[in-house]
């Protein structure tokens, strides 16, 4: 799943070794949030018990995209 949302968030999902990984690009703010929200709900509906979020091209990160990483 790749989605260009608010402020060009980026959300695709690899996997490895059987685990969803959440590769994120981008901004991750108020605007982008809902994005990775979706992204999440999706993986977890599809019956994932865990998951990994791959930070490593995220530039920035404000108090509502910890609150979607919780």
């Amino acid at each position: 799943m790749t989605d260009d949302g608010p402020a060009d968030l980026v959300v695709e999902v690899t996997a490895e070794d059987g685990v969803p990984v959440l590769v994120i690009r981008g901004e991750l703010d108020a605007y982008s949030a809902p994005t990775l929200d979706a992204a999440v709900t999706k993986v977890l509906d599809g019956g994932a018990a865990r998951l990994v979020l791959d930070l490593s091209d995220v530039g920035f990160i404000d108090s509502s995209g910890l609150r979607s990483m919780i």
